[in-house]
């Protein structure tokens, strides 16, 4: 999320909200039901009671140089090694990435 005390992470700042101008879709208000993935993009969805399905979110995949040098600690978590090299994040499907299984338990 940033290094602390820089200017790269994410910020909030208060104020009053004006919005110059508001655009419509024609859909009524909706209120919020459930959220799902998209197992093929990585897409993070908000589904609502009026039909709207909304991307708010991109799930990444992690991916090393040669994860088999990666150093396995404890409790099923692994540490980045000279070996792995660091990690790269990519879309679902790129660069050698893997894909996202919903609602499995691994085994």
């Amino acid at each position: 999320m940033g290094a602390i005390g820089a200017s790269d992470g994410l910020r909030a700042v208060g104020g009053a909200f004006n919005p110059s101008q508001v655009t419509s879709d024609g859909r009524t208000s909706g209120n919020y039901e459930s959220v799902s993935i998209d197992q093929s993009t990585g897409l993070v969805m908000a589904r609502y009671d009026n039909g709207a399905i909304v991307p708010f979110a991109k799930i990444p995949l992690g991916t090393f140089a040669d994860a088999n040098q990666l150093l396995e600690t404890s409790g099923g978590v692994y540490q980045a090694t000279a070996g792995s090299g660091n990690y790269m994040l990519n879309a679902v499907g790129a660069n050698g990435a893997g894909t996202i299984v919903t609602s499995n338990i691994e085994g």
